[in-house]
This record gives C-alpha cells, structure tokens and sequence, in this order.
C-alpha cells in the first residue's frame, strides 16, 4: 500500500488553507489518518481503519465540493483521494442533450398512447369527435406538467451554481405511459437557502402549469349516469384543490359521475405528482424544505413518523404500501448536507417554504385511485 511523506498544506493560499483544515476535521472524524499530502490536483490521505461510514464521510465531503475515493487493503488500511467536483465536458453535455432528446420522443409516444385509450373511452361514450384529438391533448398536456416541473429545478440549479442535468422523461408503459420526468444534480449544494429554492421551484413550476390544463379538462369533460359508467371504471380522487376546483366549475347530478376528459386526467396527474413530491420524507422536494427548516435530526425524526403513517395508509390505498417502502430507502440512505450548514435560513426562503407547505395540504390525495 502506498504511503506519503508527510502533511503539505504549507503551499495554500489562506482560504485553501481554511479549507484545508476542514477537509482534515472531516478526515480525522471518519479515519484514523497517518499523512496527508498534494498530489497533482488531488490530496491524497493514508490511513490505517475507517472509524465511520464511508457514505457519510463521502457526504460530508461533497458538501465542501469534494468527491471522495477509497483504495482499502485487506488488513483495513486504505488511501483515500479528494478531487474538486468538476463539471461534465462539452462532449458529456452534448450526449445528455441528445438523450434528453430521444427520451423525450419515446415518452411523447407512450404517453399519446395512454391518451388514446382515455379518449377511445370518451369517445365511444359519445362525447367527443375526434380520439387522436384527445390524445393528444392528454399527452402534450402531461409533458408540459412535468417538464415545467423539471425546468423549474432546472433554472434553480442554475440560479445557485448547482451542476444539473438536463430534464430527462421516462416512457414508462402504465396507465399515464411514463414514470415522470427527473434530473440529475452533480454538485452540492451551497446552503440551506438554495436547497428550499432547489425544492419548491418543480412542485410550484409544475402546480402553475397543471391550474389552467385541469380548469379547462373539467369544463370538457361530461357527466354520465350509472348505466354509462358500468364495466371496468377509474376513479380519480380528489385533493382539497381538485374538490373545490372541480365542484365550482361545473355541478354533477347526485347519483352520475364525471367522465374526465384526458386533458383533466393529464392536469390530475400533474395535481398528484405534486403533492406527492412535496411529502416531507427523504430526498423528496419536500423532503429539501423540511430538512432546511428542522434541521438533520428533527427531519430524521418526521421521516420516520411519516413513513410509519404511509404504511398505514395503505389500508386504504395500497400503492402508500410502495411509497412507505421508498420512503424508508431514501430516508436511510439520507440527505447530504448543504456546503453551509452554518448559514441559517432566511426569513424568504421560510416563506417559500410555507407555500410549500401549502401546496402539499391543496394537492395531497389520501386515496389516489379507485377502480371499479
């Protein structure tokens, strides 16, 4: 195993200095270090046992915009390697646009699908002319939900120097034809400030764009009486937003049922990724305001207490069994910590995050779906 000479932080200016000392602390909290020294552009430690987790410390590191890499021998000593985060290539970038680009055409095909076979419904149903129209309709709808969901983490990453990808769809071949759409960040994140922008710009981006898209799917959309609605029928649950909006629009006669027109159904879908990404439980969106505002271990705390909830409400709903079950996984896996933890929330980002807490209370669908 290779060993260095000695420590060589002498050839630093004074902030790389600084920022020396607390790539050490981290060192020293994680291993048992014998040197340190300066290897090109990387610094490089020795050590001889680890004395906690490796995805901690790599955590920590990340958060001072370091990227950790262990070489561990079989008797427990190891050298560890830090290097700066470095941003993809020009060639990376242009291979993540074109993929952006396919995934996107494949999703928009899945999707037009899924809007197919809702407007086949409507339309043997008699209240529509046209089922590509309504196909289309679903799934150019659902792709400008979730791509404004996606762009507005997008822009926010950009707006805070965070390294992100591009926004990539998921073709996916269920019911709505995709997974939603997701982007990948590279880089940490600089503070708590820039983890609630980070957090609430998709869920409130995607939330703009779905209002409008659900206000006019539900004035297309018709009620049918109970002899209409035998067979195999979906029912949609409502949010506190979607009962309110929806009853105010348009009024359905006790004992009939409204026929969603796709558009509603894309705009429903986009109401529910919403709420569901604002739950406070891990790495979701909502899971970057509460950590923000409560800190690591009272988050932790409201993780738990929330994935025990979801599992209990999957007596009503199974799929809470499947989102317990991912809330658990993220959980334990963690939050990385922010390059300024120090740094305390501003009163604006307490604000934005209150309009995420609101959000979620107007979107959240106890009982998503029904079939019938």
């Amino acid at each position: 195993m290779e060993h260095f000479s000695g420590e060589q932080p002498l050839n630093f200016t004074p902030i790389e200095t600084e920022k020396y000392y607390r790539l050490r602390e981290i060192m020293d909290k994680y291993f048992a270090v014998d040197n340190v020294a300066l290897k090109g552009d990387a610094i490089k430690f020795a050590f001889s046992a680890m004395t906690g987790a490796r995805r901690a410390a790599a955590y920590e590191f990340a958060a001072t915009g370091f990227k950790l890499s262990l070489v561990m021998g079989k008797d427990g000593r190891g050298i560890g390697s830090l290097e700066v985060f470095k941003g993809p290539t020009a060639e990376t970038r242009r291979k993540e646009n074109i993929k952006a680009v396919l995934l996107f055409a494949a999703t928009l095909v899945s999707t037009t699908f899924a809007g197919w076979v809702f407007s086949t419904s409507m339309y043997e149903a008699g209240h529509t002319r046209g089922i590509w129209v309504g196909a289309f309709s679903f799934s150019l709808s659902l792709l400008l939900i979730l791509g404004a969901h996606e762009s507005g983490h997008y822009f926010a990453s950009l707006r805070y120097g965070i390294d992100a990808s591009p926004p990539y769809f998921i073709p996916f071949p269920s019911i709505i034809g995709t997974m939603g759409a997701v982007i990948r960040i590279r880089s940490p994140i600089p503070d708590k400030d820039a983890a609630v922008r980070l957090g609430i710009s998709g869920p409130l981006a995607g939330f703009i764009v779905a209002v409008p898209f659900f206000i006019a799917g539900v004035l297309l959309s018709r009620p049918v009486s109970a002899p209409e609605a035998q067979g195999d029928m979906i029912m949609f649950g409502n949010s506190i937003f979607t009962s309110v909006i929806g009853g105010l629009l348009i009024k359905v006669p006790e004992g009939q049922h409204l026929f969603f027109h796709p558009m509603a159904i894309a705009a429903w879908v986009g109401i529910f990724v919403t709420g569901l990404n604002l739950i406070p439980v891990g790495q979701f969106d909502g899971g970057h305001l509460a950590r923000a505002l409560l800190g690591d271990t009272r988050f932790r705390y409201l993780c738990w207490i929330l994935i025990v909830g979801m599992a209990v409400m999957g007596r009503f709903w199974h799929g809470w069994y499947v989102w317990s079950l991912i809330g658990y996984l993220i959980t334990v896996r963690g939050i990385p910590p922010t390059m300024n933890e120090g740094k305390p929330v501003s009163p604006s980002s307490k604000l934005w995050a209150a309009v995420g807490l609101i959000l979620f209370v107007l979107c959240f669908m106890p009982v998503p779906i029904k079939f019938t």
